[in-house]
């Protein structure tokens, strides 16, 4: 009896373990991503290119739900390489991610970065993250599409900065 015990109670600890991997995995979605998966509806994307700067693309993305008439916008990043990885931002992180370039541009970028090994970063809902790190004595800035690939990371200088932030504005100002 003990053992049968046991054994419903290791088998009720895994699928509970289970559960929460999968609610965890499910967590990481950006809601334009939960909004394009809705079962039952015709679904309309439409894309507006806004940046290029080396292997990323920027655009604005508005999904439209046919059958409710109702949109969602937000930030579509698109890393172009041997394997294309995407990511979202919904509207309300955009504000968020600006303020980490602003932060970066205006205070990491000109200190001194030969001390300690230091990071900066900025994760979304839907595991796009950006940064600054420092390497080789010097600042880089970095944007991942994909959170587990550690090969869609892309790797900018200062100048470039300004590039993706005025393309990121473009997309903040189309959403109004």
């Amino acid at each position: 009896m003990k053992k049968i015990l046991l054994i419903a109670i290791a088998l009720t600890a895994i699928n509970l373990s289970y559960a929460q991997v999968k609610k965890s995995q499910d967590a990481s979605k950006s809601n334009i991503e939960d909004f394009s998966e809705i079962s039952g509806s015709l679904i309309k994307k439409e894309f507006t290119d806004v940046g290029k700067l080396r292997s990323i693309k920027i655009q604005l993305l508005k999904i439209t739900n046919l059958t409710t008439n109702i949109s969602e916008s937000g930030l579509r990043i698109e890393s172009q390489g041997v394997i294309t990885h995407v990511a979202f931002l919904d509207a309300d992180e955009i504000d968020a991610f600006l303020k980490t370039i602003d932060y970066i541009t205006d205070n990491v970028f000109d200190t001194d970065p030969s001390g300690n090994y230091t990071e900066y970063n900025f994760v979304s809902r839907g595991g796009f993250s950006a940064g600054a790190f420092n390497y080789n004595k010097k600042w880089v800035f970095y944007m991942k599409p994909e959170k587990f690939s550690s090969d869609s990371q892309i790797d900018f200088n200062k100048e470039d900065l300004v590039k993706i932030k005025d393309a990121v504005l473009q997309v903040k100002g189309l959403l109004k």
